[in-house]
Order: C-alpha cells, then sequence, then structure tokens
C-alpha cells in the first residue's frame, strides 16, 4: 500500500502537458560600434528577463531564448571575446547561482538568469559564451530549473561559420528534466542537420527537443521551418525552435511529430513577441520511419560514379548546375543527376509551374566554407535554372498542388520540407503534416519506402500557394567533422 502511494504521488508531480513559450529576441549592443561586452550582456539579460516574468504570468512552464540572444553574434577573433567581455566562466555547474554569487563572480548572467527562473517560478533556457579555464570558449546553452537550480548546459556541436568559437571533442549529448518532470534533449541551431547529437539523443528515447537558433534564410534548400518541421515529422519527437529576429533570420515554432503547434515567420528588425503552445507529455504520433534504420547505412554507390555531369534528356540550355546541383525548368517535370543516381519527379496537380525549377543533387551541399553529405530533390522558387536558385526567393508563382517523387540509393536519412506563401503575403506559411488537412485545406503526405520510390504529395492552403516543396536527404558518413565520436550501435524502433 505504501509503494503504491509512494507511486500514485510521484506520477501526479510529473505534468500530462506542459506550457512552453519563446519568443524571437536580437541582442543589441549598448554601445554601437564599440565593445563592451559587460554592459551588452547586461542590457540583453534584462530583456530577458521581462519575458520570462511575462510568460510565467501567462502560465508558462518553460520559456526558451535565441542563439547569441544575449551577447550578439560578431566574428571578432576569440580574444576580442574574451578582453571585451562577452564570455561568462563558472568552475561548477551545480546548485543555484542566485545563491552562489562568489562561485559565480565571472558568470553575471548566469546569476541573473538564475534569479529571474526562481523569481518567476519558470524553467529559463538561454544562450551565451562560456570560457572554460582550459581556455576554450564555446557556444553554450545554459538552463535553469523552476528553483533557480543550474540544471545543464550545452557546448555547441555543430558550428556553422564560427570560426571564434571552439569544438568540443568529447561529443556531449546534454539532457535535463526539469521540475514538471519532463526530459528534454538540448541542441542548438546548424545541430539539428547532423547525426551527432540530435539523432542520438532521439535513439536514446528522448521524446522532448529544444534549439536556440541564430538560422538565417539564406538558403532556399535548407529554410528552418521547413526543416524543422520535417525533422520533427521523421522522429516523431516535440521539437521547440527559437530563432533570431533580424531582416535575414527570423522562423521558430514548436513541432510535436510534425503538426505544428504554434509558429511565426517575419523577417524584419522588430523584436519579436511571446508565443506559446500546450504541449502533451507523451507525444501523440510516432517517426516516420525507425531513425536507426537510415543513420547507419552504408553507401551502396560509390563516390566516383556520382558524380554530376551534364547528362539527361532536357535541352543542355535548360540545364544548369551548380556545384552538385543539377537545375532544370519545373515544367520539365523531371531532373537527374549526371550518374542517374539520383532522379527527381514532379507532377503538377494544381497551380502553374511559371517562377520554379526542379532541382537535384548527390554528393556534397555548400554554404560558404561548410559543405555535407546531401542526395535531395528540391522544387525551388526562381525565375530561371541556374545556381543562383540555392538563394532564397520569395516565390512569384502560383503553385498550389504537386507531386514530388524520387529513388535514391541506400544511405541517406530523408527529411521533407515543405514552405507555403500567402497568396498576396510575403510571409511562409505551414501545412499541416500527414493525410488530415488544417483549417484552410493545407497538407502534405510523405511516404518513404527502403529502396523503393519516395513520394512527396503536398496541397497548398485554400488561400495559399506553395513556395517550396523539398526531398532532402542527409549522407551523414559523408560530412567533413572536426571531431570523431564514437560509434553508436542502433536502438530499437522508435
Amino acid at each position: 500500500m505504501f509503494v503504491l502511494l509512494l507511486t500514485t504521488l510521484l506520477l501526479s508531480h510529473l505534468s500530462a502537458a506542459y506550457k512552453i513559450a519563446y519568443v524571437e529576441h536580437q541582442a543589441t549592443s549598448a554601445c554601437g560600434a564599440g565593445s563592451c561586452g559587460p554592459v551588452t550582456k547586461a542590457k540583453n539579460v534584462r530583456t530577458l528577463v521581462d519575458y520570462a516574468a511575462k510568460a510565467a504570468r501567462a502560465g508558462a512552464d518553460i520559456i526558451v531564448f535565441p542563439e547569441y540572444g544575449i551577447t550578439g553574434f560578431s566574428s571578432y577573433p576569440k580574444r576580442s571575446w574574451i578582453s571585451g567581455g562577452y564570455v561568462e566562466s563558472w568552475t561548477t555547474a551545480s546548485g543555484i547561482p542566485c545563491d552562489l554569487g562568489r562561485d559565480f563572480r565571472d558568470a553575471p548572467s548566469v546569476v541573473t538568469l538564475s534569479c529571474a527562473a526562481r523569481a518567476n517560478k519558470i524553467a529559463l533556457v538561454a544562450n551565451l559564451v562560456h570560457y572554460t579555464v582550459q581556455g576554450y570558449v564555446f557556444n553554450t546553452d545554459v538552463v535553469f530549473d523552476t528553483d533557480g537550480t543550474f540544471l545543464a548546459f550545452y557546448h555547441k556541436q555543430n558550428l556553422w561559420g564560427e570560426a571564434n568559437m571552439d569544438v568540443p571533442q568529447d561529443c556531449p549529448e546534454v539532457e535535463f528534466t526539469p521540475s514538471f518532470g519532463v526530459r528534454f534533449g538540448l541542441i542548438t541551431c546548424a545541430d539539428l542537420i547532423y547525426q551527432q547529437p540530435a539523432l542520438e539523443l532521439v535513439m536514446k528515447g528522448i521524446k522532448h527537443f529544444i534549439l536556440p537558433a541564430a538560422w538565417s534564410d539564406d538558403m532556399a534548400q535548407m529554410q528552418v521551418l521547413g526543416y524543422a518541421q520535417g525533422w520533427s515529422l521523421r522522429t516523431g519527437v516535440t521539437l521547440t525552435v527559437c530563432n533570431q529576429r533580424t531582416s535575414t533570420e527570423s522562423g521558430s515554432g514548436v513541432f510535436v511529430a510534425g503538426s505544428p503547434a504554434s509558429y511565426v515567420f517575419s523577417l524584419d528588425s522588430k523584436e519579436g513577441t511571446l508565443h506559446f503552445a500546450q504541449v502533451d507529455a507523451e507525444v501523440v504520433g510516432n517517426a516516420s520511419e525507425p531513425v536507426h534504420s537510415k543513420v547507419h547505412m552504408p553507401h551502396t554507390v560509390p563516390v566516383a560514379q556520382r558524380e554530376v555531369l551534364l547528362n539527361g534528356t532536357e535541352e543542355p540550355s535548360k540545364i544548369r548546375m551548380s556545384g552538385r546541383w543539377t537545375f532544370a525548368p519545373l515544367a520539365a517535370g523531371e531532373v537527374c543527376t549526371g550518374s542517374k543516381s539520383v532522379c527527381c519527379e514532379a507532377n503538377i496537380t494544381g497551380g502553374g509551374a511559371a517562377g520554379f525549377v526542379l532541382a537535384a543533387v548527390d554528393g556534397q551541399d555548400k554554404y560558404s566554407d561548410l559543405s555535407w553529405g546531401a542526395m535531395a530533390c528540391a522544387i525551388l522558387p526562381c525565375a530561371a535554372p541556374g545556381p543562383e536558385c540555392l538563394s532564397y526567393h520569395k516565390p512569384t508563382g502560383t503553385l498550389t498542388s504537386i507531386i514530388l517523387a524520387t529513388t535514391m540509393p541506400s544511405g541517406a536519412w530523408l527529411v521533407p520540407e515543405v514552405i507555403g506563401t500567402a497568396r498576396h503575403g510575403s510571409g511562409q506559411t505551414l501545412l499541416e503534416a500527414g493525410s488530415t488537412r488544417n483549417a484552410k485545406g493545407g497538407h502534405f503526405d510523405f511516404t518513404a519506402t527502403e529502396g523503393g520510390k519516395t513520394r512527396l504529395v503536398v496541397q497548398a492552403d485554400d488561400e495559399g500557394s506553395l513556395s517550396s516543396v523539398i526531398i532532402y536527404g542527409r549522407e551523414f558518413a559523408r560530412d567533413p567533422l572536426p571531431y570523431t565520436c564514437p560509434q553508436q550501435s542502433p536502438h530499437g524502433n522508435l
């Protein structure tokens, strides 16, 4: 009887659901173009504290802030981050920093955030720069429980052009469980497109993820809202993304097994507002495919046989290539990589092809000096086929429904990305994943069979059209990584 009573009490302490808040905040400098780290950090932390108080009054259990939301981003060298006072240092990561000012005297933001979490009884996730006693500088997420306890910190594994930050070599896989009893995985921005640590945490059974981000809209083939929704669908987990808000960065939301519970997209320089979502602690929905069945697959087609060469049925003048991408007008209906290892077929079922291209890649996708393994088929808004189509363009056409299909070699983990747009607007909209339509009639259905054809069937909202439709395959084994992690064994079905 005592054991039964104790079990009942413990279960009653755990939440059946939680309310999560997020806000697209842009860190601002307190001294213009000068260097004033302590003042800048204090200024932005005060803003975060105000948001935390408002979120708590609205009933939120946890609030998430964006990557670089305290310091802002700068390409200045590491020594400038240190000398300018933009970093924070601590020797212990436990206890309640609000009560341990002496132990956290070199981490004023940590102390203030701890106090804010406790004062408002809200769990809090923020991002700052950690300067370790070993002299390393890490892009770091920090987590505080509802009583101010320093619950966890995570050093970003996969940097994105951040030459002034160090890459952790210990391959951290960070999870935390706040007072309301939900187990979260913690990752940052570009981590979402890599195997480590994101998919490794999924394979450990974590069903709720938090992702602070500073994700720009530069890449047409990897828009944050589309990729985040597709990743959530494929893994069957809840993912909360909190992006910055600038003229080139926006796109945040809460995705429950691919269903958008809340999202926002607004490319302007205005400070964002609080957004909320109520999330069941038990995620309803399963991964559309066991994660492990794609993560560790060997490559069946030698790289040398998969170079992208000019080859296909279309007139050469209508086909353009950029690196390993091949482009054709959407009206052509098909495009293949040179070796035909990846062929993409598009069947328009509503609207027109004007203003769109069809693109395929097999090899390395690139951004600036970064590259990663990819096999993909993409319908992108663009006036004419060519490498400029990989830069984000606002759609000018009226494509409303389409079927995108492909057969790819084994070895890629596939993510569907679908972005819609209001017919007379410039923002981005999301559709419901699966056969169930949203309130405006929009949805997409993604099916993938081992060794067979993958299909993405898309219907835009009744009063909208489509912006991009993508089947993006990640080949993790071909990623040139600056770290080496132990190979994880595949887990059971997720």
